[in-house]
């Protein structure tokens, strides 16, 4: 299988536009959905001035939620540059400069990604004497967060201002020096709180003569203050040029800076590791190289098993190039996106989503008349996940293997995909799909019993009350009393504890009634019983409906019925018909006048026998009906 597998669909962000779109940027929700957001050259949709910031919600199985929404509420004319960051509360900061870029702007969305109306945007730094832009941002502790941008105030450096979750802001911290010029900022929130700084500087002496160019990086302390000073990570003499820095913070605590390195007829896409303190790792690593390309419009994220994924814009090639890549920067994938001929794929972004996969957005044009935004998903996991939600209404996106999704306590929506899945909703009403494989619900934690019908496709009682169920194949009951009732599809109900009862229907059913005194409806098909707890004729008892000698069968588990040690069929020296036990190996028993199966652990000695079931009276029944397990 192709690594990483193409998840869905290419996405439609936008509808196809006649005038030009600008950059886009994908967020990951903290609820398993993501935003895309893009500048929009338009005059429709709310801002009528040529120059807009768009917003669009998409599910986690990449469908659009709700319509796409205009972000900037103040159109006083072109947009810039823009940035994005997912606050540690959930919410969303957009940031952007405005009116031919005088003003860094504001607007916060909720944890849904969507505008509040009632709320307009903000400013986060104006002056009408000065050009403010290049701004970026990122996401720290407590809702707060800092924002990034190129004030002339401090001869074409930059400053950086923290503000916290209610929106105060601190005083501006000036960042880089003051007599050299530098390129567009790079954001990363560090694992200790700090956040680093990166960005592409040129270097020149006294007389205003370009001397080298160098990635530089600074540490900053929550509060905005330096704490560690520029340090260069990258440099190349005047013939070259070093651009378009990103950085990312890595699972192991370092962070990681890409740029492109260009000469004539050569383009190297490198990257350097630093520590939590912005001391660099090792040497710079070339990640990819080609004579003939030219990358730009860098993207950078972390991957969960220690690596990271880097997006760009392969000018030679017109299309969008995505590497993956270890924790030591060793490549295992290298691709550029699909596209049509005549297609021109700019401006990426890449974005983690919360369940393991990527996402990455472009704008895509087709000559020069037809432009919009597409994204598309990617899934590197390679191995089954595990994954408990929190008390917020949330959705995850199992793997290909054998997945086990608990949603927690809000009303989630959970995609078990390929693989033997086993999905817990919680107790608002779950959307629970379970996609190719053998799939099952569980209610083992609920607190109460619970009723649910894969017939219907839905719950209606307890913790189950509410849910929606697609391709399930099989349900595990509560400790309590349980109504379960299956499809006409081949289905696995467990009852656990409880007196429950489980329902069959049509196909070839596996039911286990758990501890309990529970009733059994095989209904049409070939059924198996289950046996597999602790024994009691008073309080273990189950009644069998429709027993059908021709095509049910019951399973012994060994490990309870112990006088049978051999598994497989069940000897017809084990078996009696009758009340009770005549020989000292009689350990299976049919009551033909009661309906009752007894197991009598001594044989015919006083004492062991227990009456597990019961199938009805006058039904046919041998040994071979049984199998012990």
């Amino acid at each position: 299988m192709p690594y990483p597998e193409t998840w869905g669909a290419p996405i439609s962000v936008n509808p196809v536009t006649t005038f030009a779109d600008g950059d886009s940027s994908v967020l990951a929700l903290k609820n398993g959905l993501f935003l895309v957001i893009w500048k929009d050259s338009g005059t429709d949709g709310g801002d009528g001035d040529g120059s807009a910031l768009r917003g669009q919600v998409f599910n986690a199985d990449g469908s659009a939620r709700g319509s796409e929404f205009l972000i900037n509420t103040t159109p006083n004319g072109a947009i810039g540059f823009f940035d994005a960051a997912v606050l540690s509360d959930g919410r969303v900061i957009v940031t952007w400069d405005e009116d031919w870029m005088k003003d860094v702007r504001g607007r916060v969305l909720d944890t849904w990604g969507q505008p509040n109306p009632e709320v307009p945007d903000f400013i986060l730094s104006a002056d009408p004497s000065r050009i403010q832009n290049s701004v970026s941002v990122t996401a720290l502790a407590n809702g707060a967060f800092a924002v990034n941008y190129r004030n002339p105030e401090f001869s074409g450096g930059f400053e950086t201002t923290v503000f916290s979750s209610d929106l105060q802001r601190s005083p501006a911290v000036q960042t880089y020096d003051t007599n050299e010029s530098y390129g567009n900022p790079s954001l990363a929130t560090l694992h200790n709180g700090n956040f680093v700084n990166v960005t592409a500087k040129r270097v020149e002496n006294a007389n205003g003569t370009v001397v080298r160019y160098d990635i530089v990086t600074l540490i900053h302390g929550p509060d905005g203050a330096v704490v560690q000073s520029e340090t260069a990570i990258g440099s190349t003499p005047l013939q070259n040029s070093l651009a378009d820095p990103k950085v990312a913070t890595l699972v192991n605590g370092n962070a990681v800076v890409v740029w492109s390195d260009g000469t004539s007829g050569n383009m190297t896409l490198k990257a350097r590791f630093i520590n939590a303190a912005g001391v660099p790792q090792g040497s710079a690593i070339i990640l990819h190289q080609s004579p003939t390309e030219w990358l730009q419009d860098i993207g950078v994220i972390a991957l969960p098993g220690g690596g990271f994924a880097v997006v760009s814009s392969d000018q030679h090639a017109k299309s969008v190039r995505v590497g993956i890549y270890s924790a030591d920067g060793s490549s295992t994938a290298d691709f550029l996106l699909p596209k049509g001929t005549g297609v021109y794929q700019f401006y990426p972004s890449i974005e983690l989503l919360n369940d393991g996969r990527f996402v990455v957005s472009w704008h895509e044009s087709i000559g020069s008349s037809s432009f919009t935004v597409k994204a598309q998903i990617f899934d590197p996991r390679t191995s089954a996940s595990h994954w408990s939600g929190t008390a917020a209404d949330e959705q995850f996106v199992g793997t290909r293997f054998n997945d086990r999704l608990a949603g927690g306590g809000g009303k989630d929506t959970l995609y078990g995909e390929e693989g033997n899945d086993v999905l817990i909703g919680g107790s608002l009403g779950d959307a629970l799909d379970g996609g190719a494989g053998l799939d099952t619900v569980s209610y083992q934690y609920a607190a109460v019993g619970v009723s649910v019908d894969l017939s219907a496709r839905a719950g209606t009682v307890g913790e189950a009350n509410g849910d929606i169920l697609r391709s399930i194949e099989g349900i595990i009951g509560s400790n309590y009393a349980d109504n379960l009732v299956g499809n006409s599809g081949a289905n696995t109900l467990r009852g656990a504890a409880g007196n429950d009862i489980l329902s069959g229907g049509a196909g070839a059913d596996r039911m286990t009634g758990g501890a309990g005194n529970d009733t059994l409806h095989g209904g049409a098909g070939r059924d198996i019983f289950v046996f597999n707890t602790a024994l009691s004729s008073r309080t273990n008892k189950d009644s069998i409906r429709e027993w059908s000698a021709r095509d049910d069968t019951i399973y012994l588990e060994n490990a309870v019925f112990r006088a049978l040690k051999k598994t497989g069929t069940l000897g017809s020296i084990f078996f009696k018909i009758g009340a009770k036990a005549l020989d000292a190996n009689d350990y299976i028993g049919y009551n033909k006048a009661t309906g009752d199966l007894w197991y009598d652990s001594n044989g015919n000695a006083a004492g062991g026998q227990v009456t597990f079931a019961n199938i009805g009276a006058g039904k046919p029944i041998s040994n071979a009906d049984f199998v012990v397990v």
